[in-house]
């Protein structure tokens, strides 16, 4: 489980490194003579990164269900392995992968086929971005997918749909204005839970444990 939890990707740093905006130096913007990115090579190598980010949360859940199953059943993999490889890897990543391609293609299909000669209309299609996420999310849940595998990869479908439409710009406007406002909503929740208690049960044993794993091991 500790594996599993500290397996993910720090969001702070891939903010980093995330995706930038489509076309993101296609002209060439180099910023000095030690920069020798070809046009449009260094969009690909934030992609690349962020695209590493999403498969290492996204593979996290297997190993958190199999660490739940130990738990449960006892650590002998003769008590678990069976069902967690067949439900908690083979179909739960299988539907996840699936209905990603699927969503992802037909989502594609729908945000490109619309018609944007307004603002109001263009930011209706950036808005779509998020309706995406959420409709892909949580049909896969639902069907017993991981919905987390099932959006990076219908997200990565998307960006591969007519990657030189001016829509992509707009939904990642649109989906990076979403993410700020969910994160404050997320901040200004864990201020209410802390100032409820939430760090109550806090000793200094647990703080420096977390500061070594953090700093240390992460």
């Amino acid at each position: 489980m500790l594996g599993a939890v500290i397996a993910p990707t720090d969001p702070v740093l891939a903010s980093e490194v995330q995706v930038g905006p489509p076309q993101e130096g296609a002209e060439g913007d180099h910023t000095g003579d030690a920069d020798h990115t070809e046009p449009g090579e260094e969009e690909e190598i934030r992609f690349a990164l962020t695209s590493e980010a999403g498969l290492n949360d996204g593979l996290a859940f297997p190993f958190t269900n199999m660490a739940i199953a130990m738990a449960i059943a006892g650590t002998h993999p003769g008590n678990w392995i069976e069902s967690w490889l067949l439900i908690h890897v083979f179909m739960e990543l299988g539907v996840g992968i699936l209905l990603g391609l699927g969503l992802g293609w037909l989502l594609a299909k729908l945000i490109f086929a619309q018609s944007a000669d307004n603002n109001l209309a263009k930011v209706m299609v950036g808005l779509s971005a998020l309706a995406g996420t959420l409709i892909i999310y949580g049909i896969t849940e639902f069907l017993g997918g991981y919905g987390f595998i099932a959006v990076f990869i219908g997200a990565v479908v998307i960006r591969s749909t007519s990657r030189d439409h001016e829509y992509h710009l707009d939904l990642h406007k649109n989906i990076e204005k979403s993410e700020r406002i969910l994160m404050v909503a997320i901040l200004i929740a864990l201020g209410a839970a802390i100032s409820g208690g939430l760090l109550d049960a806090l000793t200094w044993p647990l703080v420096i444990c977390a500061l070594l794993i953090v700093f240390i091991i992460r």
